[in-house]
């Protein structure tokens, strides 16, 4: 069983991230919550946590939108 990760965008927050390329690794970060992860091949190491509750504002206006979304969608059905 084969999983990737592809960290384009934040787990956190869902914004881009930043690469730079230092010594045979990858240093991706989020400068809206400030996480970053170390990448060597095929290992991602979180070096720095997020603001936590900046991620938590986040996913809650996230949720809000989804269950708008479901409930528009179900009224037009």
């Amino acid at each position: 069983m084969t999983f990737s990760v592809n960290l384009t965008l934040c787990p956190f927050d869902s914004k881009d991230l930043n690469r730079e390329y230092s010594g045979g690794s990858f240093l991706v970060s989020c400068s809206h919550c400030g996480a970053e992860w170390e990448v060597h091949n095929n290992l991602v190491l979180r070096v720095t946590d997020p603001n936590w509750e900046m991620a938590e504002q986040v996913t809650a206006i996230v949720s809000e939108r989804i269950a708008e979304h479901l409930a528009n969608s179900a009224s037009t059905s």
